[in-house]
Order: C-alpha cells, then structure tokens, then sequence
C-alpha cells in the first residue's frame, strides 16, 4: 500500500515553506479552519496558510467539533467559513465536555456527521484517548487516527529522509484494532519533531492510499465559481458588457442577498472616479450629476470637517487624505496598485480582502455582520466587479456578511485583486436604466430617498463610476407583452423564421414584423445588425442589442366605428416615447 505523507497546521504552528515540503516529497497539508477556546472563531492563520496551500498537491481543511454546541449548530458554522473550493472536511472529535452525556454527544455528532457528509467527503480525526466521550461512534466512515510510537515522541530535529527511514518499520498503529472505522489517515508524530519547512514542531501524517486517491478524497472545486449552494434570483443585462446578477447565500445569521454588477472592461467607455465633494450626494446623484452608467460608493471620510480619508483622483485632480490604500485607473482603463507619474483617477478602499488571488490575514471580527460594498478585477482585468450586500433598513442589525465572507465571495467570482469599500449603512450601488438612476441592494438604514425606490440609503461622499461605450439601456419585455418592429435602413440580410418570424423575404426600410414574445424563443447565436433580439433564459428576458430596429409596446387599441369592415386603430409607444400610429407608423408625438 502507497504511504503518502502530509503535515497539519494550526494559528500557532509557525511559519511553512511549502516551496521546501513540496522539494522533500510532502505531498499535502491539513489547515484547522477553527478554534472554539472561547467559542467558534475561525483559525487566525487559516485563510493564509489555506492560500500558501496551494503549493502543495492537495489541501485539507480539518475542523474542530464543538460539543457546547448541537450538530446543526456546529454544521451551520462549518459551511458559513469552509472556502467555497473546498469538497473535504476532516472533523477533529477530540474536546471532552465535563458532565456532557455520552449518548447525547454520539447523537448531536451523528447529526452534523450526516449533514456534513450530505456536502463533503468526510473523515474523522479522534484517538483512542476520546473514544469514551461518544457513547457510539459512526463505523462505515474513514478514521484520521492519532497515535505515537515512542520513536516519533521525543523532542528532536530530523531531516525528511530520516523519518521516513525510521518510519519503514512501521505499517500501522500498534492500537489499529481500537479504531471505530476504516483507517485512512495516521498521525504518528505527536507535535515535536522539527523538520525542514518549518522552524517549529510539526504534526506528520501518512495516507494510505496514491495521490490520486487523495486529491480525490480532497474532491477541491475550481476556485472561479461562487459559493457552492448560492442561489442565483436574477440575471439582467442592462448594458453591452454591463450585467446585474443577484443572488441568495446561506450563513449561520440567515440567509442574505447579494448582488454583483459583472463589467466587461472591452465594451467600458471609461472608469470615473467623483471629483472633490462639496456635501454628501445620494449615490443616484453620482449617475445623474456625471452622466454615468453605473457608480458605487468608495472611500471613507471623517466629518467634521467633511474629508475622504482616502486619496482620490478626478481626471488629475487629486484630494483627500493618504489614510487609506490606492488604486489607480489609467486613461486606458488600467487598474493599479503602483503609483504612476501622473495620476489619472484614483480612489481610496478600507480593507484589502484578496491580493494575487489569495486571501490576505483579516483581523477583523467573525461577528462584525452587516451590509457590504466590495470591489474586484480578474487577474487580466476583463471583468470588473462591484458588489453589494444586502443588510437591514434598520440601522446596525445584524444582517449581511462578515469580512471573510465576503473575501471568499471575491474569490469564487475569480478575483485577482478584491478590497472592501466603506460599508454598513453607506453600501449604496446604482445603476442607469431608461436615463433614471436604480438603486440596487439594500444598506443599514438612513434616509429615504424620494422619487426612486423605495429604500433607505446613506449620503456618501463620493463613488467610482463607469461609463460604458453602447450608451444604452434596454428593458426586457414583461412575460406576455407583445412586441412590433420596424425596420429603419436597408440590409441585405435576412432573419430566420425562428428569430422575427418574418419568413425569409429580404429585410428593406420600413419592413414591418410583429413578434409574440411569449411563444418565440430567439436564437442568440445568429445575432444580425438590424434587430433587437430578446432572448428568454431560466432567468427571464434578456436582451440582445442590435442597430436598426425601432421596437414598440403597445398601449391602445381604438375600435373602428365600423368593427365589421374597418380596420382597428393601434397606437404604439417606442422605448424613447415616441408615439406612433400603427397602421401607417406614423409618428404621433
């Protein structure tokens, strides 16, 4: 049988280099996600060794069981903090609760255990010295089992080759015959040995099985996907390259709606930056006042006196204070973190989350819940991401992500580089739809802003803006709602039957075709240059812009005084206003 050696890490197990066990032939690691001295709180090391893990061939994440808790307790807290890529979970069952029954700890075990098992592979860490802490253990399950020859229990340096020489004597625990299940996984050093990687004493484990094996136990998911279980609401392309997504988490505080503005840096006009403030603004003044497409607000501030904390710059005029870290947006749409010579625009974030595609160490507080505002870019920066959380219209309730949260949430869109801007009850985002400001997501509680929806937002001081190079916005149609078209330029082209339901006559100025938009599913891939083309998904209507095509609802229907020979008088209203009459499109108004 194959023997494949990992080693297992803690907040306090020193600094590895994986670069060092990867050269010595360690094939993976263990990372304790949490810790529950005091209560469950994720691992102070964890979200950085996780990232530095990926050195190695495979990665475990092991997690402490909690017995002051019930198993659904205990599994809620598991799949708010497991890293979204993550399919395997080693359950470590090692606290004893004084006074806990036995019979009660095997059943709320039994309880997460199955759970748990429903999402991940499953293997549990415990050793002899525990097993009187269940009265019943799960039998037809895999076993990390802990125990410790004398000759790997003393305090001592070794290099790789000579605990593995040393190690050839043995196959298996003396105590083989005590484990519950099947073993998998032994830990046969008991954390005092020091090995190169690692200038303190590590815990050694050895598989039981080939590499393949094991990564196919560690079953990890690309990480550009979101969270696993993450329900998406709805889909709307409100722009050419600008596309709104909101979706539906679950975490141990509820559930939470998120929502991401995805934005193709190919089809963006230009990033913005707001100039030097004056007063706080709504953010749907940053749409109105700018004439921009879509702005989220950024940067902290102090008041009095009213002053960004962050540095910031508008079209190369630079204000408020270096308090904060950068970014800075080229003339050419260039995101970096490195000053250039002559700054363009320039805003300010709070809180890194992700730098180079990894999780940066985050000492905030698990507890620290509410409405976020985040931003991100790829590593080749052609997807541009502003992200809103959902909190409470009442101020400070708990009700949104914390800071891990949504740095794994940055990550699972496939973020190079993510940060966290001012949030709480200053998350505001907003986007431009038919030239009037949409507010999207809702913050913690402020003012109502009057004439837009109704929600309750914070003033802030300034935002990061886009402008995108279509300049137009279109509303898909209502489930049901018929549509016209007409034709204002000449083509050669000609539509298939499937898409405008025309026939194959070649298309002229002023052809006329009407659609039902509720039978009629148009085919994407054979897009032309003289039509809007609606194309239904699971989502709803999405739609495809084209040149050429006036399209129109309609919104009266006249009888003829003479309903048995004449013809019914139509009216229309295009997408701009405009009225027509529809039997000869004649524009009424």
């Amino acid at each position: 049988m194959d023997k494949i050696f990992l080693v297992d890490t803690w907040e306090g197990g020193g600094e590895i280099d994986e670069n060092i066990l990867l050269a010595n032939d360690v094939s993976g690691m263990i990372v304790r996600l949490n810790d529950i001295d005091g209560g469950h709180h994720m691992d102070a090391n964890f979200l950085v060794q996780w990232t530095q893990a990926k050195t190695l061939p495979v990665r475990l994440v092991y997690f402490v069981y909690n017995p002051w808790k019930t198993g659904q307790e205990n599994y809620n807290w598991l799949i708010a903090h497991m890293p979204n890529e993550a399919g395997a979970v080693m359950v470590d069952v090692e606290v004893r609760y004084i006074g806990y029954s036995p019979t009660i700890y095997a059943a709320e075990f039994a309880k997460f255990y199955a759970l748990a098992k429903a999402k991940y592979n499953v293997m549990i860490y415990t050793g002899e010295w525990f097993l009187d802490f269940l009265a019943y253990w799960p039998q037809d399950t895999l076993y990390w089992w802990a125990s410790y020859p004398l000759a790997f229990y003393s305090y001592e340096t070794l290099t790789w080759e000579a605990l593995r020489i040393r190690f050839s004597e043995y196959d298996s625990p003396s105590n083989l015959d005590e484990v519950p299940g099947i073993l998998k996984m032994w830990q046969f050093t008991g954390d005092r040995i020091i090995l190169p990687g690692c200038n303190k004493r590590m815990d050694v484990n050895v598989y039981y099985g080939t590499l393949d094996e094991l990564k196919e136990l560690a079953n990890e998911r690309p990480v550009d996907s979101i969270p696993e279980g993450d329900v998406l609401l709805s889909t709307t392309e409100y722009f050419d390259g600008l596309t709104e997504k909101r979706y539906e988490t679950s975490t141990p505080h509820g559930k939470v709606i998120y929502n991401v503005t995805e934005i193709e840096t190919v089809k963006v006009k230009e990033f913005f930056v707001s100039p030097m403030p004056q007063d706080r603004d709504w953010i749907v003044e940053f749409i109105t006042k700018y004439d921009t497409d879509a702005a989220i607000n950024c940067g902290g501030w102090t008041s009095p006196p009213l002053v960004p904390t962050g540095w910031h710059s508008s079209e190369s005029r630079p204000y408020g204070l270096n308090k904060e870290e950068t970014i800075y947006i080229s003339k050419e749409n260039v995101f970096s973190r490195i000053r250039p010579s002559n700054v363009w625009n320039a805003f300010s974030y709070q809180n890194r989350l992700v730098i180079d595609g990894q999780i940066v160490n985050i000492d905030k507080d698990d507890g620290d819940v509410r409405a976020r505002t985040a931003f991100g870019y790829t590593k080749d920066q052609s997807k541009i991401f502003f992200v809103t959380v959902d909190g409470k219209e009442e101020l400070w309730k708990q009700e949104g992500l914390n800071f891990p949260e949504v740095a794994h949430l940055l990550l699972g869109l496939g973020c190079d580089f993510g940060a966290m801007f001012d949030s709480g009850a200053s998350t505001s985002k907003a986007i431009r739809v038919n030239d009037k400001p949409k507010v999207i997501g809702v913050p913690d509680g402020a003012d109502t802003v009057l004439g837009y929806e109704e929600v309750k937002l914070e003033r802030v001081l300034n935002a990061l803006c886009v402008r995108m190079k279509s300049g137009t916005v279109v509303i898909p149609p209502e489930e049901g709602e018929n549509m016209n078209y007409i034709v204002d330029f000449d083509t050669d082209l000609r539509p298939t039957d499937s898409m405008y339901n025309t026939g194959t006559r070649r298309i002229t100025k002023g052809t006329q075709f009407f659609s039902d938009v509720t039978s009629i599913h148009y085919n994407p891939l054979k897009p032309a240059d003289f039509g809007v083309t609606f194309v239904k998904y699971q989502e709803g209507w999405i739609p495809k812009i084209y040149k050429g095509v006036a399209y129109l609802r309609e919104i009266e229907t006249i009888p003829d005084p003479q309903p048995a020979t004449g013809p019914k008088k139509i009216i229309y209203e295009d997408i701009d206003g405009s009225v027509y009459e529809a039997t000869t499109f004649t524009k009424i108004k």
